[in-house]
Protein backbone atom coordinates (compact mmCIF):
# COMPACT_ATOMS: atom_id res chain seq x y z
CA UNK A 1 0.00 0.00 0.00
CA UNK A 2 2.84 2.38 0.72
CA UNK A 3 4.70 1.72 -2.88
CA UNK A 4 1.52 2.01 -4.35
CA UNK A 5 0.96 5.79 -2.42
CA UNK A 6 4.61 6.40 -3.33
CA UNK A 7 3.80 4.99 -6.72
CA UNK A 8 0.93 7.56 -7.58
CA UNK A 9 2.73 10.82 -5.61
CA UNK A 10 5.27 10.34 -7.72
CA UNK A 11 3.32 9.83 -11.10
CA UNK A 12 1.90 13.39 -10.40
CA UNK A 13 3.25 16.18 -12.97
CA UNK A 14 5.24 19.07 -11.44
CA UNK A 15 2.59 21.27 -13.06
CA UNK A 16 -0.12 19.52 -11.11
CA UNK A 17 1.51 19.72 -7.75
CA UNK A 18 2.41 23.13 -8.36
CA UNK A 19 -1.00 24.10 -9.27
CA UNK A 20 -2.10 22.22 -6.25
CA UNK A 21 0.04 24.49 -3.85
CA UNK A 22 -1.25 28.18 -5.70
CA UNK A 23 -4.67 26.83 -4.98
CA UNK A 24 -4.24 26.40 -1.43
CA UNK A 25 -2.37 29.06 -0.89
CA UNK A 26 -5.03 31.11 -2.35
CA UNK A 27 -7.75 29.52 -0.96
CA UNK A 28 -5.44 30.66 2.75
CA UNK A 29 -4.92 34.07 1.87
CA UNK A 30 -9.23 34.52 0.79
CA UNK A 31 -10.12 33.08 4.28
CA UNK A 32 -7.59 35.32 5.83
CA UNK A 33 -8.78 38.25 4.28
CA UNK A 34 -12.50 37.76 4.93
CA UNK A 35 -11.30 37.29 8.94
CA UNK A 36 -9.60 40.40 8.29
CA UNK A 37 -12.48 41.93 7.01
CA UNK A 38 -14.98 40.69 9.53
CA UNK A 39 -12.57 42.39 12.45
CA UNK A 40 -11.56 45.28 11.00
CA UNK A 41 -12.43 47.73 13.42
CA UNK A 42 -13.51 51.59 11.41
CA UNK A 43 -11.83 54.04 13.04
CA UNK A 44 -14.32 57.23 13.74
CA UNK A 45 -12.12 60.13 12.83
CA UNK A 46 -13.82 62.45 15.37
CA UNK A 47 -12.69 60.33 18.34
CA UNK A 48 -9.27 61.77 18.84
CA UNK A 49 -6.43 58.98 19.20
CA UNK A 50 -3.59 61.94 20.36
CA UNK A 51 -4.17 63.40 23.11
CA UNK A 52 -1.08 65.37 22.59
CA UNK A 53 -2.45 66.86 19.56
CA UNK A 54 -2.39 70.40 19.59
CA UNK A 55 -4.51 73.00 17.70
CA UNK A 56 -8.37 73.67 18.67
CA UNK A 57 -11.40 70.83 18.06
CA UNK A 58 -14.86 72.00 17.22
CA UNK A 59 -17.52 69.81 16.70
CA UNK A 60 -21.62 69.07 17.35
CA UNK A 61 -24.64 67.36 16.10
CA UNK A 62 -27.59 68.39 13.99
CA UNK A 63 -30.83 67.01 13.69
CA UNK A 64 -33.93 67.65 10.95
CA UNK A 65 -37.69 68.21 12.18
CA UNK A 66 -38.28 64.97 11.14
CA UNK A 67 -35.71 63.45 13.77
CA UNK A 68 -33.49 62.39 10.86
CA UNK A 69 -29.71 62.54 12.04
CA UNK A 70 -27.37 64.71 9.95
CA UNK A 71 -23.65 62.62 8.88
CA UNK A 72 -22.44 63.07 6.00
CA UNK A 73 -24.53 61.49 3.19
CA UNK A 74 -26.96 64.44 3.56
CA UNK A 75 -25.70 67.15 5.22
CA UNK A 76 -22.56 69.15 4.66
CA UNK A 77 -21.27 71.75 7.48
CA UNK A 78 -19.14 74.68 6.22
CA UNK A 79 -16.86 76.69 8.45
CA UNK A 80 -15.32 80.16 6.27
CA UNK A 81 -13.06 83.02 6.83
CA UNK A 82 -12.30 84.15 3.58
CA UNK A 83 -11.62 80.28 2.57
CA UNK A 84 -14.03 77.12 3.82
CA UNK A 85 -13.15 74.07 5.49
CA UNK A 86 -15.48 71.26 5.41
CA UNK A 87 -16.32 69.15 8.67
CA UNK A 88 -15.47 65.55 9.31
CA UNK A 89 -18.40 63.17 10.08
CA UNK A 90 -18.46 60.41 13.15
CA UNK A 91 -20.58 57.92 14.90
CA UNK A 92 -21.76 61.15 16.96
CA UNK A 93 -22.24 63.98 14.90
CA UNK A 94 -19.66 66.25 12.97
CA UNK A 95 -16.04 67.42 13.88
CA UNK A 96 -13.04 69.73 12.79
CA UNK A 97 -10.06 67.96 14.38
CA UNK A 98 -7.50 69.54 17.01
CA UNK A 99 -5.79 72.00 14.62
CA UNK A 100 -7.50 72.01 11.59
CA UNK A 101 -9.13 75.31 12.00
CA UNK A 102 -7.00 78.54 12.68
CA UNK A 103 -8.01 81.11 15.60
CA UNK A 104 -10.75 83.48 14.55
CA UNK A 105 -14.07 83.91 13.43
CA UNK A 106 -15.81 81.67 10.99
CA UNK A 107 -19.17 81.20 9.57
CA UNK A 108 -21.05 78.34 10.65
CA UNK A 109 -23.47 76.99 8.27
CA UNK A 110 -25.39 73.47 7.42
CA UNK A 111 -26.17 72.82 4.15
CA UNK A 112 -28.71 69.60 3.72
CA UNK A 113 -29.32 67.66 0.93
CA UNK A 114 -32.03 65.80 -0.56
CA UNK A 115 -34.24 67.82 2.23
CA UNK A 116 -36.26 69.79 0.31
CA UNK A 117 -37.87 73.39 1.17
CA UNK A 118 -36.17 73.51 4.64
CA UNK A 119 -33.90 76.30 6.09
CA UNK A 120 -29.91 76.79 5.71
CA UNK A 121 -28.90 77.43 9.50
CA UNK A 122 -26.04 80.39 9.71
CA UNK A 123 -24.56 81.60 12.87
CA UNK A 124 -20.71 82.22 13.87
CA UNK A 125 -18.43 80.74 15.58
CA UNK A 126 -14.84 81.75 17.17
CA UNK A 127 -11.60 79.51 17.37
CA UNK A 128 -9.52 80.80 20.34
CA UNK A 129 -8.01 78.78 23.11
CA UNK A 130 -10.65 76.37 24.09
CA UNK A 131 -11.92 73.45 22.36
CA UNK A 132 -15.79 74.55 20.54
CA UNK A 133 -18.00 71.83 21.78
CA UNK A 134 -21.93 72.45 20.98
CA UNK A 135 -24.07 71.33 24.16
CA UNK A 136 -27.17 70.98 22.26
CA UNK A 137 -28.26 69.49 18.83
CA UNK A 138 -28.76 71.92 15.68
CA UNK A 139 -31.87 71.54 14.26
CA UNK A 140 -32.84 71.94 10.68
CA UNK A 141 -36.60 72.85 10.45
CA UNK A 142 -38.58 72.62 7.17
CA UNK A 143 -39.41 76.10 5.96
CA UNK A 144 -43.44 76.98 6.95
CA UNK A 145 -44.01 79.47 4.71
CA UNK A 146 -43.01 79.67 1.09
CA UNK A 147 -44.36 81.77 -1.33
CA UNK A 148 -43.48 83.83 -5.47
CA UNK A 149 -41.52 86.66 -5.09
CA UNK A 150 -44.19 89.41 -5.80
CA UNK A 151 -45.02 92.85 -4.61
CA UNK A 152 -47.11 92.81 -1.47
CA UNK A 153 -47.41 91.30 2.43
CA UNK A 154 -45.61 88.13 2.93
CA UNK A 155 -46.86 86.04 5.91
CA UNK A 156 -43.39 84.65 7.13
CA UNK A 157 -45.02 82.75 10.48
CA UNK A 158 -45.24 83.98 14.27
CA UNK A 159 -46.59 87.80 13.73
CA UNK A 160 -43.89 88.46 11.05
CA UNK A 161 -45.18 89.84 8.28
CA UNK A 162 -42.54 91.49 5.05
CA UNK A 163 -43.09 94.11 2.78
CA UNK A 164 -41.94 92.07 -0.42
CA UNK A 165 -40.52 94.47 -3.64
CA UNK A 166 -39.54 91.90 -5.98
CA UNK A 167 -37.47 94.59 -7.99
CA UNK A 168 -35.13 94.41 -5.01
CA UNK A 169 -34.71 90.97 -4.83
CA UNK A 170 -31.45 89.50 -5.68
CA UNK A 171 -30.58 86.39 -5.25
CA UNK A 172 -26.89 84.33 -4.84
CA UNK A 173 -28.39 81.99 -6.88
CA UNK A 174 -30.56 82.86 -9.96
CA UNK A 175 -32.49 79.56 -10.03
CA UNK A 176 -33.59 80.21 -6.78
CA UNK A 177 -36.16 82.89 -7.10
CA UNK A 178 -38.50 82.66 -3.88
CA UNK A 179 -39.54 83.39 -0.51
CA UNK A 180 -39.50 80.99 2.43
CA UNK A 181 -39.57 81.71 6.43
CA UNK A 182 -39.66 79.77 9.70
CA UNK A 183 -39.85 81.36 12.97
CA UNK A 184 -37.95 79.38 15.36
CA UNK A 185 -36.68 79.62 19.03
CA UNK A 186 -33.31 80.44 19.81
CA UNK A 187 -32.83 78.36 22.77
CA UNK A 188 -33.92 75.47 20.48
CA UNK A 189 -31.84 75.90 17.91
CA UNK A 190 -28.86 74.37 18.68
CA UNK A 191 -26.75 77.21 17.41
CA UNK A 192 -23.86 79.21 19.16
CA UNK A 193 -24.56 82.85 19.34
CA UNK A 194 -21.83 84.60 18.89
CA UNK A 195 -21.45 87.90 20.79
CA UNK A 196 -25.26 87.52 21.08
CA UNK A 197 -27.11 87.57 24.35
CA UNK A 198 -29.90 85.14 23.81
CA UNK A 199 -32.00 86.01 26.84
CA UNK A 200 -32.22 89.30 24.93
CA UNK A 201 -33.37 88.00 21.27
CA UNK A 202 -37.10 88.55 21.18
CA UNK A 203 -37.80 86.48 17.51
CA UNK A 204 -35.70 84.53 15.29
CA UNK A 205 -36.77 83.84 11.71
CA UNK A 206 -34.50 81.47 9.28
CA UNK A 207 -35.57 83.17 5.80
CA UNK A 208 -34.57 82.27 2.14
CA UNK A 209 -33.84 81.89 -0.59
CA UNK A 210 -30.35 81.85 1.87
CA UNK A 211 -28.13 84.51 0.80
CA UNK A 212 -30.26 86.55 -1.44
CA UNK A 213 -29.72 90.44 -1.13
CA UNK A 214 -32.06 92.85 -0.74
CA UNK A 215 -31.68 96.40 -2.12
CA UNK A 216 -32.85 98.08 -0.59
CA UNK A 217 -34.09 96.63 2.34
CA UNK A 218 -37.28 94.98 3.13
CA UNK A 219 -39.12 96.35 5.66
CA UNK A 220 -41.99 94.53 7.59
CA UNK A 221 -44.00 94.41 11.08
CA UNK A 222 -44.79 91.80 14.23
CA UNK A 223 -48.10 91.35 15.57
CA UNK A 224 -48.85 90.05 19.10
CA UNK A 225 -45.03 90.54 20.10
CA UNK A 226 -46.32 91.56 23.90
CA UNK A 227 -43.47 94.14 23.63
CA UNK A 228 -44.12 97.72 25.71
CA UNK A 229 -45.23 100.49 22.94
CA UNK A 230 -42.67 102.55 22.47
CA UNK A 231 -39.86 99.56 22.71
CA UNK A 232 -37.68 99.55 20.30
CA UNK A 233 -35.46 96.77 19.01
CA UNK A 234 -32.42 95.83 17.02
CA UNK A 235 -32.68 93.75 13.67
CA UNK A 236 -29.79 91.80 12.73
CA UNK A 237 -29.16 89.91 9.59
CA UNK A 238 -26.26 87.18 9.42
CA UNK A 239 -23.55 87.70 6.71
CA UNK A 240 -22.17 84.71 5.12
CA UNK A 241 -19.54 86.26 3.77
CA UNK A 242 -18.33 88.86 6.44
CA UNK A 243 -18.49 86.27 8.97
CA UNK A 244 -21.05 88.24 11.54
CA UNK A 245 -24.14 89.85 12.65
CA UNK A 246 -24.91 92.74 10.85
CA UNK A 247 -27.30 95.54 12.37
CA UNK A 248 -29.85 96.73 9.51
CA UNK A 249 -31.62 99.27 11.70
CA UNK A 250 -34.32 99.38 14.36
CA UNK A 251 -38.11 98.76 14.66
CA UNK A 252 -40.15 100.41 17.38
CA UNK A 253 -43.64 99.38 18.95
CA UNK A 254 -46.20 101.62 17.81
CA UNK A 255 -49.27 102.73 19.80
CA UNK A 256 -51.43 99.65 18.28
CA UNK A 257 -48.85 97.43 19.76
CA UNK A 258 -47.58 96.21 16.38
CA UNK A 259 -43.53 96.43 15.75
CA UNK A 260 -43.15 98.40 12.88
CA UNK A 261 -39.30 99.03 11.33
CA UNK A 262 -37.91 102.40 11.53
CA UNK A 263 -37.25 104.28 8.49
CA UNK A 264 -34.05 103.11 6.66
CA UNK A 265 -34.29 99.83 8.42
CA UNK A 266 -35.07 96.40 7.20
CA UNK A 267 -34.29 93.05 6.16
CA UNK A 268 -31.04 93.11 3.81
CA UNK A 269 -29.95 89.75 3.47
CA UNK A 270 -32.27 86.31 3.87
CA UNK A 271 -30.49 84.19 6.45
CA UNK A 272 -30.75 84.53 10.03
CA UNK A 273 -32.68 87.28 11.24
CA UNK A 274 -32.87 88.07 14.70
CA UNK A 275 -34.58 90.78 16.30
CA UNK A 276 -33.23 91.55 19.95
CA UNK A 277 -33.88 94.41 22.75
CA UNK A 278 -30.35 96.74 24.27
Amino acid sequence: MNYLLLLSISCSSPEEVTNQTVAETENEISVETEFEKENEIELDPCVSIDDTAAGIRFEGSIEYSDGTLADGTNTRVHMCAGACQNAEWGANGFCYTEGRLEPGVYSFKVVSFGFENHATPLSFVTIGEDDVILDKTVLVPEFSMTGDVIDGPFDAGNGLEIDVVAENFYPADEAEVYISAVDIDPEESGLPFHNLNMEKIVGMWYLGAFDTTISPSWGFQVYDTELPIGTTVKILNSSYSNQKWIEVGTATVDSDGILKTDENSGIEILSTMVLITD
